[in-house]
């Protein structure tokens, strides 16, 4: 049996989330030069926080609820995601959402299943004409990546010792913590990232599959 309790950390979009809620919003309300910042964020050509940061002060900070609904009525979760909850809380199994995302659309779709305490993300700034990221969690010293939220430092802070580190993502900001999780569940580019480097990860579809793979690990039980 694993002497060390199993904490699991969740990105946000594209991976609780069916699509990628960031891409939703600007593909919607966002001018087409987005899209130039879109293909070089996710191609490393610039940082994260560079990428999402330029993005997001296209649009306007009257636009806020106007965003907001709109995600609202387009996100649908991830099949089993509730179902992974529930049986996180059975397994007495801690976790984190760890999202390059923002907090003022996050939160509304987050927060009748997740308490703000377990979900870390960037916060949304509308006190100008156009909206800005507070970067709250930069990188530490180990990291250069500029990720903007930093999910390799925050999982850094858990002690492998006496933690089980658990990463489930599908993208650039999750490439840097696949580098420093115990166990990878992969999607799409994280995946090929994965393969790439040669960082084991385990595919998934759906949070079921996840659940499965889990509960048949004899060493974490």
């Amino acid at each position: 049996m694993l002497s060390r309790r199993p904490f699991v950390f969740m990105d946000f979009d594209g991976t609780i989330t069916e699509k990628d809620s960031l891409i939703a919003i600007m593909e919607r309300f966002a001018p087409e030069s987005w899209i130039e910042l879109k293909d070089l964020t996710l191609s490393r050509q610039i940082s994260v926080r560079k990428g999402v940061g330029e993005m997001f002060s296209l649009l306007g900070s009257s636009q806020k609820e106007e965003i907001i609904a709109f995600v609202k009525k387009q996100t649908i979760f991830r099949a089993g995601f509730l179902e992974f909850l529930h049986w996180c809380s059975e397994m007495q199994i801690e976790y984190k959402v760890l999202s390059g995302g923002i907090d003022f659309y996050i939160y509304p779709l987050l927060e009748k299943v997740i308490p703000r305490e377990n979900i870390l993300c960037n916060q949304g700034d509308f006190s100008g004409a156009n909206i800005r990221i507070n970067w709250n969690s930069p990188c530490d010293s180990y990291c250069h990546l500029d990720c903007g939220i930093c999910k390799t430092s925050f999982i850094r802070r858990y002690d492998p010792s006496r933690f089980f580190r658990i990463l489930l993502g599908d993208s650039v900001t999750d490439f840097g913590a696949a580098t420093v999780a115990d166990r990878v569940f992969a999607r799409d580019a994280l995946m090929a990232e994965c393969q790439k480097i040669g960082i084991p990860a385990v595919p998934f579809n759906e949070f079921y599959d996840v659940i499965q793979t889990l509960r048949d690990d004899p060493s974490l039980f």
